[in-house]
């Protein structure tokens, strides 16, 4: 509840608690760059993407011979890199498994963060090209939400079963 508060306010302090009486091309002109003032909610939609990340295994093809933790892999290998498992690792998380927004605040150490083990989207040349319009649609999303709803647990022990595929979905 303190979270969603939190971004309430964001959301109240940036854009109002309701644009709709502004007409359409101020809506999406004001939109646009209130969205990236929405700081707080932008670490929430990070910590999500973190423990819940849209595709949790990425497969790639070695493209030459390399030695990783002492495993040589050979040119034309198949590799899994599995990204729900590294992003709830305490090693590159610490308390991975609670949920924690505040994590990404801030620059992180150069020295002990590797920014490839948050990679909701991939990362790299083959990174998800609609990455920058998925996270302005969580935004605008998460905007309408919350200026409209308090959104509580029905059942505040429910623990999702999750299912995963090709994307992350509830089992």
């Amino acid at each position: 509840p303190e979270i969603q508060e939190r971004v309430y306010q964001e959301i109240v302090n940036e854009i109002g608690a309701d644009f709709c009486e502004l007409s359409l091309r101020a809506i999406c002109l004001h939109t646009l760059s209130a969205l990236n003032n929405l700081h707080y909610m932008e670490l929430v939609i990070k910590e999500s993407l973190r423990l819940f990340p849209p595709v949790p295994v990425i497969a790639r093809i070695a493209t030459e011979d390399t030695e990783l933790l002492a495993e040589r892999i050979t040119r034309g290998t198949s590799v899994a890199i599995d990204i729900y498992t590294m992003h709830h690792s305490d090693d590159y998380f610490p308390d991975a498994e609670r949920f924690d927004p505040d994590r990404f605040e801030g620059a992180r150490d150069a020295q002990t963060f590797n920014p490839y083990t948050y990679i909701p989207f991939s990362a790299g040349s083959r990174n998800c090209i609609g990455q920058k319009f998925a996270q302005y649609e969580l935004k605008s999303t998460l905007v309408k939400l919350l200026q409209r709803f308090q959104i509580r647990l029905a059942d505040a022990s429910y623990v999702p079963i999750l299912k995963a595929e090709i994307v992350l979905k509830p089992a």
